[in-house]
């Protein structure tokens, strides 16, 4: 009996013009076309996918011409020599593949996963006649299980990505990988080093967009994965951390993720008004895998400030050096310049609030240096103070204060609440004075200029003055007195 998942995939068949497309230049000629891969998969988990992949027994090149040229759609040639090409149309990307193989068995077998190797032929969705699945490798049962299997002993061999690819399911589909699949990637992990960092760099950011995956890395970790590809991080194990915390770094560092997943899923309580941040800020786009990348190596220049004395242990400064370290993993990975930049400041910046925790217990906290921050944090304001709030929760050593968490809370509310009712009015009006205004008192273009309007504009957020005449008032006692006293 034909499943609900299944009837819904064939009525999105049946009324998609692109689809019916197809099977008017199967029948001119004659060629079989298959429905197969994510689409498919998806469709069977009740997921919605606009991602086509097609399997066909000939003409592969000429069927995705012919069906770009009827279609409007942009024709993209893949590999020639395999027979693989993409048409991209408005909201759609079907990508044409010929069989692996003399036969459509050989062609699933040849593929990553058993999920993945799940085949509909296309023809009979417009049919009456039931739409059975072509199965050869047990993929429904295995999605029926939520579990991984890849396809042979020889699928991560073909292609050492797939390793990575398993967790990257692991996470987005909330699957387990079989104890064989595991196996198979701790003998083959080395491989992957060999692969195209582009491609290790999708896979990467797509785990780390969705909602969880640090279950996904811990297993990397057990199986050498995390080592192959994150060489520095692994070293971080070997640093024993005292004081606020109970981990060493690499295992804080992972806490420190499992933490962030926590918050962000509201599996750890905060304030509302910090909800409703944490919420817009990961809903925009790259930003949910810049905080999962940020919290897993937010640490990462510890192996480089680690002080160790009888005592205690120290990492001054290990902020600076964990982003110099993340640099040169980005430059590898092929990062873009707005993925690192993002990234690097949230890594530069995590250590601010716990600083201002210490400030604010002994009471020399000033209204100035959180003014400072926020514009200097800017959008990544609450980004800034999630992250040290995960940092925070990580670390549960015996000298830790209890309430670090709660200060950290309030202190991130007083921030918002300055920016929102300080910071942001500001910025959305003209400035009190202007580089005109400065000349016409007598003041010299130059670099002066800037640190000048920068301290009436933080004299004005602090208080200190109000109005125009109170910012000239200022600038004349305190920068044209002084040059007239030089």
């Amino acid at each position: 009996m034909e499943s609900e998942s299944l009837k819904n995939l064939r009525n999105l068949v049946r009324l998609r013009p692109i689809f019916q497309m197809l099977l008017q230049i199967s029948r001119e000629t004659g060629i079989e076309i298959y429905l197969v891969g994510g689409m498919v998969r998806d469709a069977l988990l009740g997921r919605e996918s606009r991602d086509v992949d097609l399997a066909l027994s000939g003409k592969t090149l000429e069927t995705a011409l012919r069906f770009a040229q009827k279609t409007g759609g942009t024709y993209v040639l893949l590999k020639e020599e395999k027979e693989t090409a993409r048409v991209v149309l408005p909201g759609w990307t079907v990508d044409f593949a010929g069989f692996r193989g003399p036969d459509l068995k050989s062609d699933l077998g040849g593929r990553d996963f058993t999920i993945n190797a799940i085949a509909l032929p296309f023809a009979p969705a417009f049919e009456e006649r039931e739409w059975t699945p072509f199965d050869p490798l047990g993929g429904m049962e295995d999605l029926g299980k939520r579990i991984l299997r890849m396809c042979g002993p020889r699928s991560f061999l073909e292609d050492p990505l797939r390793m990575l690819r398993a967790f990257r399911f692991m996470s987005q589909l909330g699957l387990t990988i079989d104890p064989e699949t595991r196996q198979a990637v701790k003998h083959g992990a080395a491989l992957l080093a060999g692969t195209a960092p582009e491609r290790i760099h999708y896979e990467l950011k797509v785990m780390f967009s969705q909602a969880e995956c640090v279950r996904a890395f811990r297993v990397m970790d057990e199986e050498g994965l995390a080592e192959v590809l994150f060489p520095d991080l692994a070293l971080l194990k070997a640093i024993d951390q005292k004081g606020y915390h109970h981990l060493d770094v690499f295992h804080h560092s992972v806490l420190t993720l499992q933490s962030l997943e926590d918050l962000l899923r509201g599996r750890i309580e905060i304030p509302e008004a910090l909800r409703k941040e944490v919420e817009a800020y990961a809903a925009f786009n790259g930003n949910l895998p810049a905080l999962k990348w940020a919290a897993l190596f937010h640490d990462l220049g510890k192996i480089d400030a680690v002080i160790e004395t009888a005592e205690k242990t120290t990492f001054y400064g290990h902020e600076e050096y964990s982003l110099k370290r993340f640099e040169v993993l980005a430059a590898r990975f092929r990062l873009s310049h707005q993925e690192k930049d993002l990234i690097g400041r949230l890594i530069r910046m995590h250590m601010r609030p716990h600083f201002w925790v210490n400030e604010k217990r002994k009471g020399s906290l000033s209204r100035r240096a959180i003014l400072r921050f926020i514009r200097e944090a800017g959008e990544e304001l609450s980004a800034v103070f999630l992250l040290s709030l995960a940092d925070s929760l990580a670390a549960q050593g015996g000298e830790k204060p209890k309430d670090t968490e709660e200060l950290l809370q309030t202190l991130w509310l007083e921030a918002i609440a300055l920016r929102d009712e300080v910071v942001r009015p500001l910025e959305k009006n003209s400035p009190l004075i202007t580089g005109r205004d400065l000349i016409a008192l007598g003041l010299k273009p130059g670099p002066e200029f800037q640190k000048i309007l920068e301290s009436v504009q933080e004299s004005y957020m602090d208080g200190e003055i109000s109005n125009r005449d109170e910012a000239l008032a200022l600038i004349k006692g305190k920068f044209l007195n002084k040059k007239a006293k030089v």
